[in-house]
């Protein structure tokens, strides 16, 4: 072998070895960091969290509830109706998602399973309502309405389950 084909495949090598280096450095990260294990708030950041998504979902639920409403009255156009039920949809899931992701100390963990099973409920709820907007299912309509009142009910009665 000449001394070009020597380097040429010496240099191969070289970027064989950074690239694995470089793989094997992700992986890592992924698993040591927070992006890879689950975050462990103490007892009060957990609390803060939990009522903080409860607040946040009751406002998505009670946009929700608006929209039906204007709907129904034929005060809003469907597709911004779409827009809005979708937007509403995704901000339910990424504050459920957000807060079933964290890890609570063993004290709350009661706590926790009931307030990610009130999210997931109005996340489904939302969801639904979601689905009657953009099938324009105004049939619907009520009833979805007076499950989005009882939902507020339900995550008010959470949020005064969660100490202060």
């Amino acid at each position: 072998m000449d001394e070009s084909g020597t380097r040429t495949r010496g240099l191969a090598v070289v970027a064989f070895a950074l690239a694995c280096a470089a793989s094997l450095t992700l992986v890592l990260m992924y698993v040591v960091s927070p992006g890879g294990a689950p975050q462990t708030p103490d007892h009060e950041a957990w609390l803060d969290q939990a009522h903080t998504a409860l607040e946040e979902v009751s406002s998505d639920v009670a946009t929700a509830q608006l929209l039906l409403r204007l709907a129904q009255d034929d005060r809003i156009l469907g597709s911004y109706a779409q827009v809005v039920a979708l937007d509403s949809e995704s901000a339910v899931g990424k504050v459920a998602g957000h807060l079933g992701a964290e890890q609570p100390e063993p004290a709350d963990q009661g706590t926790y399973a009931h307030v990610t099973t009130v999210l997931s409920d109005a996340s489904d709820l939302v969801a639904a309502v979601r689905i009657a907007v953009v099938r324009e299912d105004t049939n619907r309509f009520p009833a979805l309405s007076r499950a989005l009142v009882k939902m507020e009910h339900t995550i008010t009665a959470a949020e005064e389950k969660v100490p202060s």
